[in-house]
């Protein structure tokens, strides 16, 4: 017997706000998925496992909400069709079934689709033109449909702007746009807590971007 959902946990933040987080449970063994997102114990509404509309993003959360729900189902159901009849699911099954959902997190490309909607919503359809085809240059390149932020390298952006003059023939400045895009995106990422900036490429000894 699974269960998952929704649930504001106790501990506030020094902000007086509760974390969102997801609860999976499994054969009575529980994890839990911080969601990274902090709201008001008002906008909350115990019995849907919701959040109000009372909340500005109410929207955007419960949609981030009922996504993780159907990805853990997801992760759930594959767990049951490959175990045996008998076998039951233990600690360590509830917590892989997380860290595939978290891992997903943090992939570039779900980050940028947001980051480029975002741009849409705010009618900045002339940025969107322009860094839309960048970001497909990238996925072309890593020849790949998902891509986690933490293995964006130095080395690997060298070897993008290497692609870039080669075989694309870009200019230079065409090229640092492209680059421009890559750390929006992943800036964005550290501010929304899915990775820290331990291993950030972009700076001093690092990537760094000058327009020529």
């Amino acid at each position: 017997m699974s269960t998952i959902s929704a649930i504001l946990r106790k501990k506030a933040n020094r902000q007086g706000q509760y974390p969102v987080y997801l609860r999976i449970t499994k054969n009575r063994k529980s994890t839990f998925i911080n969601l990274e997102h902090y709201i008001d114990k008002k906008d909350w509404d115990e019995k849907t496992k919701r959040v109000k509309k009372s909340h500005p993003n109410s929207v955007r959360l419960n949609n981030l909400i009922s996504k993780r729900i159907t990805e853990a189902g997801k992760e759930v159901i594959d767990l049951e069709a490959n175990a045996g009849e008998n076998e039951r699911s233990n600690a360590s099954d509830v917590k892989a079934i997380r860290k595939k959902i978290i891992n997903a997190d943090h992939d570039f490309f779900l980050i940028a689709e947001d980051y480029l909607a975002n741009l849409k919503k705010l009618e900045k359809y002339t940025q969107l033109s322009a860094e839309k085809p960048r970001v497909g240059c990238f996925k072309d390149f890593l020849n790949t449909d998902k891509f986690a932020v933490e293995n964006i390298t130095v080395q690997l952006l060298k070897s993008f702007q290497a692609y870039l003059q080669v075989e694309k023939k870009i200019s230079q400045r065409t090229i640092v746009n492209h680059l421009v895009v890559i750390r929006t995106i992943y800036n964005k990422a550290i501010k929304e807590g899915l990775v820290n900036g331990k291993n950030y490429p972009f700076g001093k000894d690092k990537i760094q971007i000058k327009f020529p």
